[in-house]
């Protein structure tokens, strides 16, 4: 069995930095609050979904809010900038540091990634490595 390499946070961040997210077909719709904050729609397929809806009136779509820095990284998850621009951006208008910033992206990635709000794609220059691998 091969023994996976562990990263160091440096080359995690590293690597992280490369890729891009982009929204995916989950997110049926998007509206606003008062504020201006996002409020992403899901819709609520799937049988069991179906029968719920039918048996304890569940609504059809379920609305997520999110808040001021969940909107802004979240509009700049168009499947054209990479986390590295993303955390420029969000490090110039929130003024946090390094470390603390990575430690809220990172985690909050992985959250947008857990419910399938999002995914991440392999950068440009990956892509072709890996086309030239075949």
């Amino acid at each position: 069995m091969k023994k996976k390499k562990h990263l160091s946070r440096k080359e995690a961040v590293e690597l992280y930095n490369s890729y891009v997210p982009e929204v995916t077909e989950r997110i049926s719709d998007t509206l606003r609050d008062d504020d201006g904050n996002l409020i992403l729609i899901i819709e609520n397929t799937g049988l069991m979904n179906r029968i719920m809806q039918k048996i304890a009136k569940k609504p059809e779509t379920s609305k997520i809010h999110l808040d001021e820095k969940g909107t802004f990284v979240f509009e700049r998850c168009d499947g054209k900038r990479n986390i590295e621009s993303i955390a420029a951006d969000f490090r110039d208008s929130y003024k946090e540091d390094d470390e603390t910033l990575y430690n809220h992206l990172i985690k909050y990635f992985e959250i947008l990634e857990s419910y399938d709000f999002i995914r991440f794609m392999k950068p440009m220059e990956d892509k072709g490595k890996d086309d030239q691998n075949e």
